[in-house]
């Protein structure tokens, strides 16, 4: 400030002093003077964000909140701002700072796809076979305690039923599998270490299917039994899309009305110990695989496969089944033991193909295959009671005289009702091939075609047909 207006400032100062005022109230205005009051910072916090104006509705003062008083004096209402969608920073109202909340936009929530129907299809892509949530669902895992499965249930990747749980299955339950949808993601498997009761009904069967609509043979693993020894047991059930419907190694079960269907292999048994009854393997590439293993099947049908039944190193007693439109062959058995009475083996490639096996045939019903209907190769096997007719190519082949054959309807075969290869002599005694002694068509007949061959033991012959329908087992 300029001396100049400060000497005026003191001279007006000295003159507003009341008449009385002396030399020390002077001197007090002069030291007010010289005091320098500092200025007073005012902290302002500034949103990060664009800041709307709280909003207000004016109502009047006997309609908000009930307040009574003058109808034309209006009180403010605030609306409370939304608190559940701030951003992390911000702070609810009423709280110390002066920030004001900013409330977050929420996005409107998209409208649920329509999915088309089950078993549609785009391109020639398959489709889900089921859009609706499962009351199951598993990404993989382990079941460690005795578990019920109802309804529907979806399996991803690999489930182990561990050894000391039980899964039992109750009717009319649909268990589907599909492939997890991740890089080098394995194909699904159900594997029993445990226990599986499979409980369906002959009305409400349980089914294990595919998830995709429609599947191809394949499309996942199969029930696996590893090492499982307990009772497992599977009634009326269905197993379909499968690589092996039904893989068992090393373990006991009993399967009762089941139909493994549309898979690579129907069923396999290695190493175990099991029951088939009813059912069987429909449209697959291998009807069923046995090896090394102990198996009872009975009145089962194996239709429609590439291969009805391969058996290896198998002890087999197989009774009452049908053998029907297996276009490679009906059954394959090499170094086995066999029983197997009052089976049907029709419209098939070959019929019966036997290596190295010992055992008996009876009651068999071996027709209308394009191939021959029975072959044998250095096994031991009783042919007995049999009608062996209509086959393609031939009734009967054998390399060697180890298999005896009697008591059969042996006619009508196509290029021969029996053709023998082997050096040793083979007895076909007691059987009827047709019209007779004229009938017979047996190859070679004499040995002068080739002195290396053995002779076929025919005579004595039946001269009429037996009625084989009267014979125990006989297959109807």
């Amino acid at each position: 400030m300029p001396k100049d207006m400060k000497f005026h400032g003191l001279i007006c100062a000295i003159l507003l002093l009341p008449p009385m005022a002396g030399c020390s109230q002077v001197k007090e205005a002069m030291d007010k003077e010289k005091t320098v009051i500092p200025p007073t910072i005012i902290k302002v916090t500034v949103p990060t964000e664009t800041v709307k104006p709280k909003l207000q509705e004016v109502l009047p003062a006997d309609v908000s909140n009930g307040n009574s008083g003058d109808p034309h004096k209006s009180v403010p209402k605030q609306i409370a701002p939304v608190e559940e969608n701030l951003l992390p920073q911000q702070l609810p109202a009423g709280s110390s700072s002066d920030t004001m909340p900013i409330p977050v936009p929420v996005a409107p929530k998209p409208k649920p796809l329509q999915p088309p129907p089950p078993g549609s299809r785009i391109g020639n892509a398959p489709l889900l076979a089921s859009i609706q949530a499962p009351d199951r669902f598993y990404q993989g895992g382990v079941i460690t305690e005795d578990t019920l499965w109802s309804g529907d249930i979806l399996v991803e990747g690999a489930l182990t039923v561990a050894p000391q749980a039980t899964l039992t299955v109750s009717p009319g339950t649909v268990v589907r599998f599909r492939r997890a949808l991740t890089a080098n993601s394995s194909s699904p498997v159900l594997l029993i270490q445990g226990r599986l009761l499979v409980t369906g009904t002959p009305e409400r069967k349980v089914r294990f299917t595919s998830d995709l609509s429609p599947f191809s043979p394949g499309e996942w693993q199969g029930i696996l039994f590893l090492a499982s020894e307990k009772k497992n047991q599977i009634e009326h059930c269905i197993v379909e899309g499968a690589e092996c419907g039904l893989d068992a190694a090393f373990s006991t079960l009993v399967v009762k009305e089941s139909l493994f269907q549309k898979s690579r292999m129907g069923f396999r048994f290695q190493d175990s110990l099991a029951t088939v009854s009813g059912g069987g393997a429909l449209d697959c590439e291998v009807g069923f695989t046995l090896v090394d293993s102990e198996v009872d099947i009975r009145d089962a049908s194996i239709t429609g496969n590439r291969q009805g039944g391969v058996v290896s190193r198998t002890s087999l007693y197989l009774t009452g089944s049908m053998f029907q439109k297996n276009g490679q062959g009906g059954l394959t058995a090499k170094d086995s033991r066999l029983k197997l009475t009052g089976n049907i083996f029709s419209e098939n490639g070959h019929a019966l193909d036997l290596t190295g096996c010992e055992g008996s045939l009876t009651g068999a019903r071996i027709s209308r295959n394009s191939d021959v209907g029975l072959s044998l190769n250095g096994s031991r096997m009783r042919i007995n009671g049999n009608e062996i007719t209509g086959n393609l190519r031939g009734g009967i082949q054998t390399e060697d005289g180890k298999g005896i054959i009697w008591g059969n309807a042996i006619f009508e075969n196509g290029q021969y009702n029996l053709y023998h290869s082997g050096a040793d002599d083979v007895k076909a005694i007691g059987n009827w091939w047709g019209t007779g002694a004229a009938g017979i068509q047996v190859k070679p007949d004499d040995r002068q075609a080739d002195s290396r061959r053995g002779r076929v033991l025919s005579s004595p012959f039946l001269k009429s047909r037996p009625d084989l329908r009267l014979l125990k087992g006989f297959a109807k």
